[in-house]
């Protein structure tokens, strides 16, 4: 008989998303220190774990021990152990220091967490992921970053593909770190989408 679907075209998704460079990186995360404190903590653990926004959200104290930041991935349930030692060479930052600034004058069980009380928030409560794309984004914009025509602005989750990217030319296995079950998966990340 006939098969309709062996019909129809395969639509192929074209991104429209800038990559996010590393000069990018920095114009945003210097725009970000006049923003609350976990604003450029959380672009800090994006790219030296180079993890995902729910993964980063959820992250606690209580995830740190015997050396190592404990994750267990929302989206796949990959679970890793990060070492504290690991540096992003780039940035001259150990994952150890990055935890050690989150830690304030607040006392709160997550990385990621409001140091000031304002409508329903408390201090000390777990900053959601979808604050942490909104405040990335209120950076972005307040940078004046040109990008290609026909692009749209970086997003939270393109921290994601320049830490591969950065440790990738500092020789460390990313497709481990990310919690890839392929190296095709981890290789998507080098794409320019040009």
């Amino acid at each position: 008989g006939y098969n309709p679907a062996l019909a129809t075209r395969k639509v192929v998704a074209r991104v429209n998303r800038s990559r996010l460079n590393f000069e990018m990186w920095q114009a945003i995360f210097e725009a970000a220190s006049d923003m609350a404190p976990y604003v450029q903590n959380s672009m800090l653990l994006a790219i030296v774990t180079g993890q995902r926004r729910g993964d980063l959200a959820k992250m606690k104290f209580s995830d740190v021990w015997d050396g190592y930041l404990h994750v267990k991935q929302l989206k796949t349930g990959v679970k890793l152990a990060i070492p504290l030692s690991l540096r992003s060479e780039v940035m001259d930052i150990s994952l150890a220091q990055v935890i050690k600034r989150c830690r304030d004058r607040v006392v709160s069980p997550w990385l990621l967490h409001h140091v000031t009380s304002s409508g329903k928030v408390k201090a000390s409560d777990q900053v959601g992921e979808n604050s942490l794309s909104v405040s990335f984004k209120l950076a972005v914009d307040s940078t004046n970053l040109s990008i290609e025509r026909g692009k749209t602005m970086p997003t939270f989750h393109e921290q994601r593909s320049l830490s591969e990217r950065l440790y990738e030319a500092q020789g460390i296995n990313t497709q481990q770190l990310l919690g890839h079950s392929s190296e095709k998966m981890t290789a998507q990340y080098h794409n320019d989408r040009g």
